[in-house]
């Protein structure tokens, strides 16, 4: 990517100028399609033109890649390329968007994008979300911007069954958890972290808990879910465990915890825990 490219560099220039302004809202970026037409678009070509060069692919397989270009704060700017096959990829599940995103229909043709409707209910982010939903598609014109709110709905890139090329910018992340769901039955299926150290540590917490009982790993559960070090889902994660360990341990653990633990969703999980547990004891 050329570093130098001058309409790069202006595009940068005017987001930053956006951002900076009084009750900036991220939407607000979509007004940087008002610089991109028929004649500037090569010049965000060149940008990536020598990685394009080296991507060459006989298969007609599902292809989507993306091209990074600046990122930096609420910014983050790349170009996305469709082959148009309109398949889904192979993962089974698709995420609900912890962060805001802008599409900029870069080709002369209107694309059709499969949109999905997440809604994820962000003050209650512990709470299984309802089932996602197809929403109705977007035909996003030539040079024309669109805005998808974190957690609200997802362009679903990967059914575009035109050829397509985008400028797409994100925002800086919303939050720090987020839901997936079954590409086929749009059913939620698990709470993930967003940020990679809060996602080891949660996936270290839940394996702990399949394996056999320890002292060493009950004690390591016990820390881990006591400690306001962690993230609340984290430390769930290491309750969860730990339950499955010793429910002995983790009971005495949750009757503290539902007292005179500092976080309120804390708290809200350790009661109804303690509520599932006498229902089952």
């Amino acid at each position: 990517m050329n570093s130098n490219n001058r309409f790069l560099g202006q595009l940068i220039s005017r987001a930053e100028q956006i951002m900076v302004q009084d009750s900036y809202q991220f939407s607000q970026l979509a007004g940087l399609s008002e610089l991109i037409d028929p004649s500037t678009v090569p010049q965000l070509l060149q940008c990536v033109a020598e990685d394009i060069s080296k991507e060459t692919s006989a298969e007609k397989k599902p292809f989507l890649d993306q091209n990074y270009l600046y990122s930096k704060g609420d910014f983050n700017l790349s170009l996305v390329f469709c082959n148009g096959l309109g398949e889904p990829s192979e993962s089974k599940e698709v995420c609900a968007n912890e962060f805001d995103l802008m599409l900029i229909n870069l080709g002369e043709q209107a694309i059709d994008i499969p949109v999905l409707e997440t809604k994820v209910d962000t003050v209650d982010i512990y709470e299984m979300p309802v089932s996602a939903r197809n929403g109705p598609t977007l035909i996003l014109g030539s040079c024309q911007a669109h805005v998808f709110k974190a957690y609200d709905s997802v362009p679903l890139l990967d059914g575009i069954k035109q050829q397509a090329c985008l400028l797409t910018a994100h925002s800086a992340a919303r939050g720090v958890l987020t839901w997936t769901y079954n590409r086929e039955t749009l059913q939620p299926t698990r709470l993930i972290a967003t940020r990679v150290s809060d996602s080891r540590s949660q996936l270290a917490a839940a394996l702990i808990g399949e394996l056999s009982g320890s002292e060493k790993s009950i004690e390591c559960l016990e820390n881990v879910a006591s400690s306001d070090r962690y993230a609340p889902f984290v430390r769930w994660e290491a309750f969860s465990s730990l339950c499955k360990q010793s429910e002995e341990r983790s009971r005495s653990l949750l009757e503290h915890t539902l007292i005179y633990d500092s976080d309120p969703y804390i708290r809200q999980l350790a009661d109804k825990t303690m509520t599932a547990l006498s229902v089952t004891a």
